[in-house]
């Protein structure tokens, strides 16, 4: 039976990847589907995730098994019920509940992460299931803007008005950035730099056989189509959670490793001009770079005005739904919660990454199993280079990411809860 709920939390979380290009864009536009159908169609995910925990649930109360929770848990439930109450306060109580539905589904990726039994050949099977999906990810989103161009893209779906979201690419620039299966370029960034601080160590030092011999190829895909999606918070995030890296491994290995990964960059930026790009962001002639620092500035006078925010569901890119044009946003998913639930939301969701990463922390300084430290310390450096990113994006409102990064920090306690009670 645990093999079963393994296997099914596991390609709910790979269908959370594909979701956006298959339920979004490609089946409705295929198939000619209605909006309602196709909104309605949409509610797989939320299915899936409900089915999986409520199993979950019953099946350990069933062995008689212990529910784990973690001091975090604690205060996603004081988070979730502070903004409940902005809920039921809100003048629209539907947008508080889609809000609050959009900010918090990924925290059941967690839970299940926590409660699902694994073995080190569970850990193995799941990241060759990464890789391969990754794999194929990467390989599509890299023909995209190489091969196929804007009007294939139109023809699945994307865009509108017979043109490309302006996301799809950098003003004043000429490449059509990579998207894949995700709904923009910088969530497709935000999950294939996890992939690699996930598969790169564990290929480096662990025992697991994680591979096979296409590895190391599979891998320069992922890591050209990471350059193609020309995500600048994507590679700031990349690059801190590889120091992070750095530190705690201390192996030259691992400098092997930004060696390749500037060759990499190198070869890609000679096909793409991103040189150029980058030179623009560093003297601040783009004007995406300088529009970041004008919203920043504007979101602090904002936070002012409003240190209790707004309301659930009020502020971010999914607060179109309701709102349409005249959404409040931010570019910082932490500037997106302070909008809706204020100095407090923040203060409980910036307590939540802090022990997540401390419990995390705990067990790459206790455990006694090496792969289990190594596993510990790349699913820290996902959660870094996410938070990273945050800084940047408003991608806290996707679920395909957080998903990943809370679903792995589960993995990575309970792991260690197991080990930790089986040395007791």
């Amino acid at each position: 039976m645990n093999q079963k709920f393994n296997m099914a939390a596991n390609m709910t979380l790979i269908g959370l990847f594909f979701h956006t290009f298959v339920v979004v864009h490609f089946l409705p536009h295929l198939l000619g589907l209605s909006q309602s159908f196709a909104s309605f169609l949409a509610l797989w995910k939320e299915a899936a995730l409900l089915l999986l925990a409520v199993g979950i649930v019953f099946n350990r109360i069933k062995s008689k098994q212990r529910i784990i929770l973690t001091r975090s848990s604690l205060l996603i439930l004081l988070y979730f019920l502070y903004a409940l109450f902005y809920v039921f306060v809100a003048d629209n109580q539907t947008i508080g509940f889609y809000g609050l539905r959009n900010e918090f589904e990924y925290y059941c990726m967690f839970f299940i992460g926590c409660n699902l039994n694994r073995e080190a050949k569970d850990i193995e099977k799941f990241l060759k299931l990464i890789l391969y999906s990754a794999t194929g990810i990467a390989v599509w989103g890299i023909l995209q803007p190489l091969f196929f161009g804007e009007t294939f893209m139109l023809h699945l779906g994307y865009g509108s008005g017979g043109r490309l979201s302006p996301s799809f690419y950098i003003t004043n620039y000429f490449f059509q950035r990579a998207v894949s299966t995700f709904g923009s370029p910088n969530e497709l960034a935000a999950f294939l730099m996890i992939v690699m601080l996930l598969l790169i160590p564990c290929k480096l030092y662990a025992r697991m056989k994680v591979t096979s011999a296409l590895f190391y190829p599979c891998v320069a895909l992922i890591g050209c189509c990471f350059m193609y999606t020309l995500s600048r918070s994507g590679w700031v995030g990349f690059f801190v959670a590889l120091l992070y890296l750095a530190y705690e491994l201390r192996n030259r290995k691992i400098y092997y490793f930004f060696f390749a990964m500037i060759v990499i960059g190198a070869i890609t930026a000679t096909f793409t001009g991103v040189i150029e790009y980058l030179m623009r962001t560093i003297t601040m002639e783009d004007s995406s770079a300088i529009r970041h620092l004008e919203v920043y500035s504007e979101s602090l006078k904002f936070m002012l005005q409003h240190p209790l925010g707004i309301g659930i569901g009020m502020a971010g890119p999914k607060s179109q739904v309701f709102l349409k044009d005249k959404y409040l946003n931010s570019e910082s998913s932490y500037f997106v919660v302070m909008y809706e639930t204020g100095l407090v939301g923040i203060s409980l969701l910036l307590g939540i990454f802090a022990t997540i990463i401390m419990d995390l922390k705990k067990y790459v300084m206790t455990t006694r199993d090496a792969d289990d430290r190594l596993f510990s310390i790349t699913v820290i450096a996902s959660f870094i280079a996410v938070l990273v990113q945050y800084l940047f994006l408003p991608t806290i409102q996707e679920l395909a990411i957080p998903s990943f990064v809370y679903y792995l920090s589960g993995m990575a306690i309970r792991l260690n809860h197991d080990r930790s009670h089986a040395h007791a």
